[in-house]
């Protein structure tokens, strides 16, 4: 006897029923090929009713049916209580029915009496997983015996059914796929006449599928498009090949030239075209080997600049040395009273030819340093450093000039820290800072010098040199790095030198894995900080050197700066 869903696992089965939602035909309109599935099932069994059912848990719904009564043909399905195919479903077999009303199984139901089925002949259609989703079925409406050839032909169509339903679903996500694919697409058939198309291609042509189905597809395509993908159709249909390639045409008479990337597809059926609009994406290629080429260019431009610019301070450099040594060695001679003797006032004057012989050729110094790290020719020895072995090395050469201006250098910090530096290039930057310092402070102001932590980065240290100077103005901060820069000046100081011992004290803390920064404030003095790698942190663990590699880090870190990048923290 028929029986309520509810009480039947079966036919509620979750994954049974989410496998007849992913067909996605449940509700929808009747596919044509399974419209002539069930027309020659009818037909060859001669039979009134023929039908493909899907059976949820709570009614049958006819995917294709020929001869159902209404109101049933027009609501295209039924409860379970007018069900024949449920218990094709349950059982997972074919049902043979001759004469319903003396069949146990479905004597009570009610397609007898409201749908006038008195024979049933119903083969399972499933899924590739093995779910029954329904059945393939042929009714009578009078008592038949079924014969071996009727439930042998019968199987065969609902294997066919089987396949029409499972494929289907593929080809319709194929369709969806299709339709709204970015890409213009065209189904040919033999003669070259449009069978479908999808948006992208509605789009190309200018004109609905209504329009274009039916019409050859050379008469559709603006001329210069149908003239450059005529010849690539026809090879793909004469080869039997798959074909790829490129054509560029315009798409209307007045319309600038377009690429498309074609694809042609040949089958038995038919050949589908895929045409891709490639224009923007060249467009945008040709734009960036252009700015490629450009950079390229440019900074082949910039290393030739940059090595004339080494060489010539090179050539100036010991073409000014030589006459700047030959003058200094003719001072002497006269000092030492070769040529006769000194008066108080001649020897005052040779003494500020001597002093500006030293500042010239200091300023030379300064140059070829600052080439040469610009060139990435200065090679840094990084290895375990005594700051106190670095204040030893430095202390004695900046006393002469902090006792002539009488200005203090104090010193507080702990010589036994040990760093990562070159020890040479860590006293030269320590060296520059202290000159700067003693050179802008004011009489009797102490520079001091001291070592501390950095409170956020327990492996480092900051070696921080203050003055008691004017201070440096907010706005110039971020520039005092920079080559050839003297805030001293704008500050009513006439200060000496070139503007490159900053840039050179921080290419020198790079190239040793340091940085070096300042804290400044107009009337309050500044404070330059050079922020050094411990060797080992307070808690004992052992920190890599990081030696910096890449010569032309510095030259690379320097532009940044210039574009407005603020050296890091």
């Amino acid at each position: 006897m028929s029986r309520p869903a509810g009480h039947d696992p079966t036919l509620g089965a979750p994954a049974r029923l989410d496998a007849i939602r992913r067909l996605e035909l449940l509700d929808r309109p009747a596919e044509p090929a399974l419209e002539r599935l069930i027309t020659l099932a009818a037909a060859a069994l001669e039979v009134p009713i023929a039908l493909l059912s899907l059976v949820d848990d709570r009614r049958q719904f006819f995917t294709a049916a020929v001869g159902i009564p209404e109101p049933w043909a027009s609501r295209r399905e039924t409860p379970l209580s007018h069900s024949f195919c449920q218990h094709v479903v349950r059982a997972g077999e074919p049902l043979v029915v001759e004469d319903a009303r003396a069949h146990p199984l479905v004597a009570d139901n009610l397609a007898i009496s409201e749908m006038g089925v008195e024979a049933y002949l119903g083969f399972p259609v499933a899924s590739p997983d093995g779910s029954v989703l329904g059945s393939l079925a042929v009714a009578d409406v009078r008592p038949r015996p079924w014969s071996p050839r009727d439930v042998r032909l019968l199987g065969l169509l609902a294997g066919v059914a089987t396949r029409e339903v499972t494929l289907g679903r593929a080809a319709r996500t194929t369709a969806a796929l299709l339709e709204h694919a970015s890409d213009a697409y065209l189904a040919l058939d033999e003669e070259h006449r449009v069978t479908g198309i999808n948006a992208a291609a509605e789009r190309l042509l200018g004109a609905a599928r209504d329009a274009v189905v039916g019409r050859v597809v050379w008469q559709l395509l603006p001329g210069a498009l149908a003239d450059a993908v005529e010849p690539v159709v026809e090879r793909a249909t004469q080869e039997h090949r798959v074909v790829e390639t490129e054509v560029r045409a315009a798409c209307a008479a007045d319309a600038p030239e377009r690429e498309f990337e074609l694809r042609v597809l040949p089958s038995r059926d038919g050949t589908a075209v895929l045409a891709r609009d490639v224009t923007a994406r060249r467009v945008a290629e040709a734009e960036r080997q252009r700015l490629l080429e450009s950079e390229h260019l440019a900074r082949v431009a910039a290393e030739d600049a940059n090595r004339a610019k080494s060489d010539f301070l090179s050539v100036i450099s010991h073409e000014l040395r030589t006459p700047l040594n030959a003058i200094a060695g003719h001072v002497q001679l006269v000092e030492l009273g070769v040529h006769g003797p000194l008066t108080d006032a001649q020897r005052d004057a040779l003494e500020r030819v001597q002093r500006a012989g030293r500042h010239l050729l200091g300023l030379i110094e300064d140059l070829l340093r600052f080439a040469k790290l610009e060139a990435g020719k200065v090679e840094f020895d990084v290895a375990p450093t005594r700051v106190a072995d670095v204040l030893a090395d430095v202390l004695p050469l900046i006393e002469p000039q902090a006792a002539a201006r009488r200005v203090p250098v104090r010193v507080s910090a702990d010589g036994d820290a040990v760093v990562w530096a070159d020890r040479g290039k860590l006293g030269q930057v320590l060296l520059n800072l202290l000159a700067n310092a003693v050179k802008f402070s004011p009489a009797d102001a102490p520079v001091e010098i001291a070592l501390g932590p950095r409170d956020d980065a327990p492996d480092r240290v900051e070696l921080r040199v203050r003055d008691a100077g004017a201070g440096i103005p907010a706005d110039r901060q971020a520039h005092i790095f920079e080559p050839f820069v003297q805030v001293g000046r704008s500050l009513n100081n006439p200060a000496e030198g070139t503007g490159l011992g900053l840039a050179i004290s921080r290419d020198l803390a790079r190239g040793m894995g340091a940085e070096l920064q300042v804290r400044s404030a107009e009337g309050q003095g500044s404070t330059f900080s050079v922020v050094l790698r411990r060797v080992q942190t307070p808690d004992g663990a052992t920190t890599d050197r990081r030696a910096r590699t890449d010569r032309r880090f510095h030259a690379d870190r320097r532009r940044d700066d210039r574009r407005g990048h603020p050296p890091p923290s």
